[in-house]
């Protein structure tokens, strides 16, 4: 079985195009909306002084992502069997309807809260096929042992099931745990917001990951030992996916 594993949108349609239809099944990581670049800008202080900084500017129209949002769930509904919809650090920040995430937009907040509410039975946090392990931003060994109990509690066959099933429960929010790495304050980043450094020293025992969250000039594995390993791919900017054959 071949599986094609697409890394963050952030509102790019270039997924469409980059499909591999000889794959059987299509994993995307999440991160579908919020699209921005970083920019510098020049401005003038007190003192009459030219000075610059790097602030984050929209490179998408709210109508171009929600368009595009709706593509996607439009390919899903086509093709269900085959086609998994993980959600992302900044899709959840619509479904809370907070602003958690970096360029999160106000002015669609509620359209996006709506799309994603309506077809929340499409979407989900994790992916799993034997050993490989799909989420957005991936699992570690410290976070997984800190919530062991909480996720024996939740019913589920293997892992992804547990994570799916926790996130439809009263006990969503460790999903959503951030840690210093990310500017939060739990010990641990979650499988929505585990940042890079965290997940490349302590990725799950057993498992082969994917994940995107962390933006990378190409598809990068770190592999810890023969069982374990994480591979990054967010770099859909690059135009680059990954496929594994299985």
């Amino acid at each position: 079985m071949k599986i094609q594993f697409i890394g963050d949108i952030h509102g790019k349609e270039n997924w469409k195009t980059l499909l591999n239809m000889k794959c059987d099944k299509f994993i995307f990581t999440g991160n579908y909306v919020d699209s921005a670049i970083q920019v510098r800008e020049t401005y003038i202080d007190e003192e009459g002084d030219p000075r610059s900084i790097l602030t984050w500017k929209q490179d998408k129209s709210d109508m171009q992502i929600y368009n595009n949002m709706r593509d996607l769930i439009q390919f899903k509904e086509d093709h269900s069997e085959d086609v998994s919809l993980l959600l992302g650090n900044h899709d959840v920040s619509y479904f809370r309807g907070t602003k958690v995430a970096p360029g999160f937009r106000q002015s669609m907040s509620l359209w996006l809260k709506v799309l994603f509410e309506n077809n929340a039975h499409l979407f989900d946090i994790a992916y799993q096929h034997y050993e490989i392990l799909a989420t957005h931003a991936g699992v570690t060994n410290k976070w997984h042992e800190k919530h062991y109990y909480t996720l024996l509690d939740i019913e589920g066959d293997d892992l992804a099931e547990t994570l799916n099933s926790a996130w439809n429960s009263r006990y969503s929010t460790i999903l959503e745990e951030i840690s210093s790495e990310r500017g939060g304050t739990s010990l641990f980043g979650g499988p929505l917001w585990a940042g890079k450094e965290e997940t490349t020293k302590d990725a799950l025992y057993g498992f082969k990951q994917v994940v995107g969250h962390t933006s990378v000039e190409c598809i990068e594995t770190v592999t810890l030992n023969k069982e374990t390993s994480i591979t990054y791919i967010d770099c859909l900017f690059k135009d680059k996916t990954f496929i594994v054959d299985c």
